[in-house]
C-alpha cells in the first residue's frame, strides 16, 4: 500500500514529482500537507523587521523588549539578538504584529 497510516485514516499523499523530481510532502502533526511560507530567522533580523513595519521598543527588561504600534496591543519580543527563530514562532510572530514573510 503507498502512504501511510494515521488512526483510521489511510493517506494516499506519497511523493509530488516536479521536473522529473521527487519531492515529500510536508506534513504536520496530523498528517495533512503543510506549507510553510516561512523560513528560519535570527531574531536580530526579526526584530529589526519589527521597526522598520512601525513597532517601536516601549521598554526593555533583559532580552524581554515591549513593542508598541498604534492600533495594535503591545508585543513582548522576548529572544536573544543570536537566537534562531523557527517557522512556526514566526508565524506566531506574523499574527501578533502583521509581519510578512517578504518584512525580514
Amino acid at each position: 500500500m503507498d502512504g501511510f497510516r494515521f488512526g483510521s485514516y489511510t493517506s494516499h499523499l506519497g511523493s509530488e514529482e516536479h521536473d522529473g523530481q521527487k519531492d515529500a510532502p510536508s506534513l504536520d502533526r496530523r498528517g495533512r500537507r503543510r506549507i510553510g511560507i516561512w523560513s528560519a530567522r535570527k531574531a536580530k533580523a526579526v526584530y529589526a523587521a519589527l521597526l522598520r513595519i512601525g513597532w517601536a521598543e516601549k521598554r526593555v527588561r533583559g532580552s524581554h523588549k515591549v513593542l508598541s504600534r498604534a492600533s495594535w496591543p503591545d508585543f513582548v519580543f522576548a529572544f536573544h539578538d543570536q537566537d534562531e527563530i523557527g517557522p512556526v514562532m514566526l508565524a506566531r510572530i506574523a499574527k501578533k504584529t502583521g509581519l510578512r514573510p517578504d518584512d525580514p
